[in-house]
């Protein structure tokens, strides 16, 4: 049975990363929901880390707002970082993150698996929190095909 590790949000925190990638018990695919960048000071070193560790990962909606510089529903500072990170990452970092999907499904141990950043319905710019209600899960869900 392959061992899937998921990760989400290092928004250019290479330290973090790293640590948790070495904290990681060894599996045979490790998946990002998103953010790789935003916010942290080592942004190009993050996506180099995802790339080299062949991390698959969808975009989020810091990797989307570096990349279009649309940060009008950002606070200032998550603005400023995303801004900054797009004048400091290099054009082939820039290209890998204009070519990660918004979602992606793929199939482990005969399991569908789907991954978003943020709901199935909006995967940039819907958050579904820890504390949502059942009647809230199923409305975010709704029309998303998934097994029972």
């Amino acid at each position: 049975m392959k061992k899937i590790g998921v990760i989400a949000d290092p928004h250019s925190n290479l330290q973090a990363l790293e640590a948790v990638l070495d904290d990681m018990p060894r599996v045979d695919k490790i998946v990002c929901a998103g953010d790789l960048v935003g916010y942290g000071g080592q942004p190009n070193e993050v996506v180099e880390t995802a790339r080299s560790r062949e991390i698959s990962s969808v975009r989020g909606n810091h990797d989307h707002a570096v990349l279009t510089r649309e940060v009008s529903s950002f606070n200032s500072y998550a603005a400023k970082a995303a801004l900054w990170t797009n004048e400091v990452l290099t054009k082939d970092n820039k290209k890998y993150l204009e070519n990660l999907p918004e979602e992606m499904e793929f199939e482990e141990n005969k399991q569908k698996i789907y991954v978003v950043h943020g709901s199935p319905r909006r995967p940039l710019m819907e958050y579904i929190f820890p504390g949502s209600s059942n009647q809230e899960l199923v409305r975010l869900t709704k029309g998303v095909n998934a097994p029972p």
